[in-house]
């Protein structure tokens, strides 16, 4: 069930102080830190360089980009690697961002155009979604849908019609450290209630948006570390957006192991994150549209992500949907954003724009806002504040043709896209992305095995984790009939040995599942 929902007059005692308290080392953990783009992506010159890097920033193909340490430049150049620097000191970009938020004054009503002069931290952004929900009482709601690993609240707005019949999900957030996913969000919410062309479309569709799904990540990277990507379970953080059942356990496009970006997690819908939206999804009226934004690189991605022998013909109405998405927002400032299936930019397994497709029947995308990682700010995660208007602008005309197709049909749709040619695993390649610049897995995970599992979400709707106990030891079985392998904590052979039965690990290719199937 839903949370309780607010609405109505609350009483508020002012905004929360800004910021958050800092580790002392928040910056200087990037000392002597560099990023930079490898083109030469020759498998034995790139796996050299993925062995002298701290993590993979992000993947632009035919390009990956890499975090090293400032001496392993030289390293680079004896190779004859060819690189370009990105960032030449992640340190002082970090530094500089800390110092201009600590001058930020506190948040103001979001209602004013300052509340989105910079990026605010989870309290200032739980502040303005209470306001949101006591100032529009007749449209808006906001409801805790579950806690996180830290027991926090994750929360979705509830705007529109209450009694509307059709519903459409936005996700921000899932990854911590694109701090520019929630910053919209939020402002999208708040231009949906304030603007009266938005009318017409919020009286036909309950519009839910969750504006933080990783709330503990997204707080740990105000305060501890900036890049931080994943939720934090400490049995080993996961990557929320591999923890998603379509797709979950292939490889490459996701890891087992704890020390991972992509860390897929135990089970599908092992953490309460994704466990709350899965519910979330399964309780409300006729799903339309299923929408997760992350950032960056200027995509919009459509299913699948993963790579499957079989290509659904329902493809071609999500690339209707993201080919004409592109357009519009290009016509906001000229900002050019590109179409895309995902899994003809790197294979991304357990993602939820999949797992929406694939339960729903219905048009599902990813959104990777600014910047494109190319020019003006190569760093990508850190976005200066002076882009959040612009990014604003465009996704919110984005989002009002969203609306406007989820209750009228949208785009017929387009041919499919071809099968997908074979991956080459064993390159390392694909193994560490998730909708571009927005993933990069840690450079130490070179994935040399091919766990070709499919999955199939159990009929009852349980999943495992959703108990909250996770069992001690390890092992290293290999469950009889099922292509699930354990070499880390945590997992017992009977636990992974009920994993397999609820994803129906045998190799199939893909099915459609409706939510009736529960």
């Amino acid at each position: 069930m839903l949370g309780v929902a607010l609405g109505g007059t609350l009483a508020f005692f002012g905004p929360p102080p800004q910021l958050s308290s800092r580790a002392p080392d928040y910056a200087t953990r990037w000392h002597q830190q560099v990023v930079v783009r490898i083109t030469d992506l020759d498998p034995e010159d790139l796996r050299f360089a993925r062995a002298l890097a701290l993590e993979d920033w992000g993947e632009h193909p035919p390009s990956r980009d890499l975090r090293i340490p400032r001496a392993a430049l030289a390293e680079l150049e004896a190779r004859g690697i060819e690189h370009r620097l990105l960032v030449a000191d992640l340190e002082a970009r970090v530094a500089a961002e800390t110092r201009r938020l600590d001058e930020l004054d506190p948040p103001p009503s979001i209602f004013s155009p300052e509340f989105f002069d910079d990026f605010r931290d989870l309290d200032a952004l739980e502040f303005g979604w209470y306001e949101l929900a006591a100032s529009y009482p007749a449209r808006a709601r906001l409801h805790e849908v579950g806690r996180s690993v830290e027991q926090r609240r994750i929360h979705a707005l509830q705007l529109g019609d209450p009694e509307a019949t059709a519903s459409i999900v936005f996700i921000f957030g899932q990854h911590a450290r694109e701090w520019i996913s929630p910053t919209v969000g939020t402002c999208v919410a708040a231009r949906l209630l304030e603007d009266p062309e938005a009318s017409a479309a919020l009286d036909a569709l309950q519009v839910w948006i969750v504006p933080v799904a990783n709330p503990d990540g997204y707080a740990y990277s105000w305060t501890e570390d900036r890049f931080w990507r994943r939720n934090r379970n400490p049995e080993g953080p996961v990557d929320l957006n591999r923890n998603w059942a379509e797709g979950w356990g292939r490889e490459p496009g996701s890891s087992d192991d704890p020390e991972s970006n992509v860390h897929r997690g135990i089970a599908p819908f092992s953490e309460p994150e994704t466990l709350a939206l899965r519910e979330l999804a399964y309780e409300l009226p006729e799903l339309r549209a299923w929408i997760d934004v992350h950032s960056f690189s200027q995509l919009v991605l459509y299913p699948l992500s993963y790579l499957s022998e079989e290509v659904p013909s329902e493809q071609g109405r999500s690339r209707a949907w993201a080919e004409a998405s592109a357009a519009t927002l290009f016509g906001v400032e000229g900002v050019e954003y590109t179409p895309l299936r995902g899994s003809d930019l790197y294979p991304a397994s357990g993602v939820a724009m999949d797992w929406g497709f694939a339960n729903f029947d219905i048009p599902s995308l990813t959104y990777e806002l600014r910047p494109d990682g190319e020019f003006d700010f190569p760093d990508g995660f850190i976005l200066p504040p002076e882009e959040i208007t612009g990014v604003c602008d465009e996704f919110y005309a984005a989002t009002l043709e969203l609306l406007v197709w989820s209750r009228d049909g949208g785009p017929a749709p387009v041919e499919p896209p071809p099968v997908n040619p074979p991956w080459p695993a064993e390159t390392g390649e694909g193994e560490g992305s998730d909708d571009a610049g927005s993933d990069g897995d840690d450079a130490s995970d070179d994935a040399d095995t091919e766990a070709d599992t499919s999955e199939e979400e159990d009929s009852d709707g349980a999943s495992v984790g959703s108990e909250g106990g996770r069992p001690n030891g390890a092992s290293d079985e290999v469950i009889s009939g099922c292509a699930c392998t354990s070499s880390t904590p945590g997992r017992s052979a009977g636990r992974l040995a009920f994993a397999c039965l609820l994803m129906g690990a045998a190799r199939r290719p893909f099915r459609r599942r409706r939510r009736d199937a529960r």
